[in-house]
């Protein structure tokens, strides 16, 4: 991803818990060794975040492995950046909606897949 503006922590566990999750896929995980990279992905995800999401030249994080995302609202029709920067989410803080809405996070409304196949976007505000 060449813009992500947040990068959350994985504890080992959440690792742990994917790496474990991937060895049900037999015939995939033969013909890609998923489960050999993902921790190498995982940490390269914490050095390129420190960039990207921390900002050039800063300190990186204390936790070894992050997944990264770009983080956007739907207002308008439209995805729209709502934040300027980038944010850092570690294991210890639970993220908070932004509305007392119980169908927090809300989904964007359908479109249509290059295969022609209807998807949904999670949208957090």
């Amino acid at each position: 991803m060449a813009d992500p503006n947040l990068m959350v922590e994985l504890t080992e566990e959440h690792l742990a818990t994917l790496i474990t999750a991937l060895t049900f896929h037999v015939g995939e995980v033969k013909r890609n060794p998923y489960h050999l990279s993902l921790p190498a992905w995982m940490m390269d995800n914490v050095r390129r975040g420190s960039e990207l999401v921390g900002g050039q030249g800063g300190a990186a994080p204390e936790y070894p492995f992050a997944t990264l995302y770009r983080l956007r609202r739907w207002k308008n029709g439209g995805f729209e950046t709502f934040y300027r920067g980038g944010r850092q989410l570690t294991a210890a803080r639970t993220p908070r909606p932004c509305s007392p809405d119980p169908a927090w996070p809300r989904l964007a409304p359908a479109h249509k897949s290059a295969e022609g196949s209807r998807k949904f976007t999670p949208v957090i505000c």
